[in-house]
């Protein structure tokens, strides 16, 4: 079973040129340091989904 939750990114904390770019995000009160790769234009405010330990734009 795969559960899917919108999340905000608050932060990027590496360089835009990184291809392993991470960030931090947030939902429901809890931020997490995740990997941000599969996110094409990844920016703060921007709300994909966090799925099965990935982010899916």
């Amino acid at each position: 079973m795969c559960l899917a939750i919108p999340v905000k990114i608050t932060a990027i904390t590496t360089d835009a040129d990184n291809p392993f770019r991470s960030g931090k995000v947030s939902f429901g009160g809890i931020m997490r340091e995740v990997n941000l790769s599969m996110v094409p234009m990844p920016g703060p405010a921007t709300m994909p989904w966090y799925m099965s330990g990935r982010l899916s734009a």
